[in-house]
């Protein structure tokens, strides 16, 4: 016959740490694809009237990126869908009741419409949040009567940046 079990004895030290398991297999390449942004501006040293109906026309162009435009032109195309940031204005030596406005694909967007009152001698400005596709073509254009940009500095801008 045995007898009673002993107290149970106090705890050993830590073993060693086992050698390093195998490396995971290599995860799928991201794609990296950089937003879209660029700054545009008319400037002349002669007078420059923009005719209602029609597009203002861009002498300069800086930072682009993800966007297509030909110097000096209007028509700005976007690559990367997404939502963007439009910030546009107007400096003008004289307006009368005329309307500033972003058009897409030569549709006016009627959240981005800014007007310009009778005066000599003013500035607007104004920016809108808007969702655009990749191929939509961008223009900022005057309705109404016609506006005279100034011949000092940059007559009118619009800057693009995709924040979404």
């Amino acid at each position: 016959m045995a007898g009673p079990a002993g107290a149970t004895g106090a705890a050993g030290g830590t073993g060693a740490t086992g050698g390093t398991g195998p490396t995971g297999a290599t995860g799928a390449t991201g794609t990296a694809t950089l937003p879209s942004r660029g700054y545009f501006a008319a400037s002349s040293a002669t007078p420059t009237t923009v005719a209602g109906g029609s597009n203002v026309t861009f002498q300069t162009a800086s930072g682009t990126l993800n966007l297509s435009f030909s110097m000096p032109g209007s028509q700005i195309t976007v690559q990367n869908a997404g939502v963007y940031r439009l910030a546009y204005g107007v400096v003008y030596s004289s307006s009368v009741l005329s309307t500033l406005v972003v058009r897409v694909n030569g549709v006016d967007l009627p959240i981005g419409l800014l007007n310009v009152v009778v005066d000599a001698n003013g500035e607007v400005s104004t920016e809108i949040i808007t969702p655009l596709s990749a191929g939509d073509v961008l223009t900022l254009g005057v309705n109404g009567t016609s506006v005279t940009l100034t011949t000092i500095g940059v007559g009118a801008y619009l800057s693009i940046v995709q924040v979404g």
